[in-house]
């Protein structure tokens, strides 16, 4: 033991150990980190049931304003007009909740926002788009909301995305700005809207209706990204969740009343009784980020981010305990290998590949994220 005291690789090995603690807790190395938890998210995406991973296209619909809709529509952004038009014909088509993910905090040149209003208070359960403001160092300014016309006529949610290193994987809640403005992240209220309740942020804990979840340190949500079937790409466009918006809006303009029904047929099944996310995939709005299994539209994130939450959030980091106990295993058992000089590196590595497989089995089978990073880092 003496000799062990004496070696300076020990403590080295213990001062790297312990300053892993705080690098972790203020997420110094998320670059290493998305990369091991894409991999992860991966594996467990491959191994699990469909059932447990795939999308909530029971209860989820994304209307996609893309490329090819802006090409038969002929300008963009869309007319406020015409927005009131694509929702009153989704709400037609049965939908409980319509989302609509469009910032429209500057009144429209035409004077549209009194027929979008309009709109919006005949269907009901509309929620359109705000913003938190912060400045420079990160200091709370205010909130963007939609013009005065549209904020009276429709609930309002935030879309501010918070980026862990260059990836987009999680919700961050502002608890003092929810409880001074009750302002929620657009996702959260637009879930509570669909339940008939009221979102509930007590000690950490999200509450909507029956469903709880415990956010991280940072009051974040961790989104559980959803199975795609084969050969699929984006959640919008190739998936059963996605119609384009030509189909709710182009198509339906000349169809009569007594014949809405027989017309419409398929979409109402498509529709009715769902969230319905009205976003932009097109080029020109650029609304796209990177993920840690890829690329994700921001309408796609949002409808994920409900999909998490019907879910009760089936991704969450390892508590700070845990992370200090397997840090302390691993510093014990490199210490104890050390003793073994003859069979040391041989060892070294059983011990980093076992870790990995736990950190691995842990994120699968139970939805625990261990910060392999640092653990790794430090070995």
């Amino acid at each position: 033991m003496g000799k062990l005291i004496r070696r300076p690789d020990i403590w080295i090995s213990l001062a790297l150990f312990l300053l892993m603690i705080p690098a972790e807790r203020l997420e110094l190395f998320s670059t290493l980190e998305n990369w091991l938890l894409g991999n992860r998210h991966i594996i467990r995406l491959n191994t699990l049931d469909p059932e447990k991973t795939q999308f909530a296209y029971d209860d989820i619909v994304i209307v996609d304003t893309e490329e090819k809709f802006f090409d038969e529509y002929g300008s963009w952004p869309l007319k406020r007009s015409d927005i009131a038009k694509l929702t009153s014909n989704i709400k037609k088509l049965g939908a409980k909740v319509i989302a609509l993910d469009m910032l429209m905090d500057f009144p429209n040149g035409y004077d549209e926002d009194p027929i979008l209003a309009e709109a919006m208070e005949k269907t009901g359960n509309t929620i359109v788009v705000a913003q938190l403001e912060f400045d420079g160092k990160g200091k709370f300014k205010g909130i963007n909301y939609p013009t005065e016309t549209l904020k009276g006529a429709a609930e309002s949610g935030y879309t501010n995305h918070t980026l862990i290193g260059d990836k987009l994987s999680r919700v961050r809640f502002f608890p003092e700005q929810i409880e001074e403005h009750n302002i929620w992240p657009f996702a959260i209220k637009t879930l509570a809207m669909y339940k008939g309740v009221e979102p509930k942020l007590e000690n950490g804990q999200l509450i909507i209706g029956d469903i709880k979840v415990q956010l991280d340190q940072f009051n974040d949500l961790w989104i559980d990204f959803p199975l795609l079937p084969p050969m699929a790409t984006f959640l919008a466009k190739d998936t059963p969740a996605g119609v384009s918006a030509a189909e709710v809006l182009l198509e339906l303009e000349d169809i009569p009343d007594d014949e809405w029904d027989e017309e419409t047929e398929e979409l109402q099944e498509l529709i009715r009784g769902k969230i319905v996310l009205v976003g932009d995939t097109s080029e020109v709005s650029h609304d796209i980020f990177s993920s840690p299994i890829g690329e994700v539209y921001g309408i796609e994130f949002l409808a994920d981010t409900i999909m998490t939450l019907m879910k009760n959030a089936p991704i969450r980091p390892a508590g700070d305990n845990s992370e200090m106990l397997v840090l302390l295993i691993l510093f014990i058992a490199f210490v104890l290998v050390t003793l073994v000089p003859k069979f040391e590196n041989a060892l070294f590595f059983l011990i980093i590949a076992g870790y990995a497989a736990f950190g691995v089995y842990m994120y699968v089978y139970h939805g625990v994220a261990y910060s392999m990073s640092y653990s790794l880092i430090a070995c």
